[in-house]
């Protein structure tokens, strides 16, 4: 389980969540999963984690904010 991946604004749309995750897969290689969550008002979070392999798996409540719960296969 991860908590949240924020990055500043100016630095958003340059491939820096991407490389994030490809240095946590190294860094985690001998773990096999991933989970996290996002709130389903972040589209933009939505879909950077969809595109770095993350799927959704369940809803929950972030404070009073429905959210999606994601999961990523790092062996795939």
């Amino acid at each position: 389980m991860v908590g949240q991946l924020c990055l500043d604004k100016e630095y958003r749309g340059m491939g820096y969540v991407e490389k994030m995750y490809s240095l946590f897969r190294k860094t985690y290689i001998s773990h096999r999963y991933c989970l996290t969550a996002v709130d389903l008002k972040n589209k933009r979070s939505s879909a950077i984690h969809k595109k770095c392999g993350f799927v959704r798996i369940g809803q929950l409540m972030l404070d009073k904010n429905p959210g999606e719960i994601i999961f990523w296969d790092l062996k795939n």
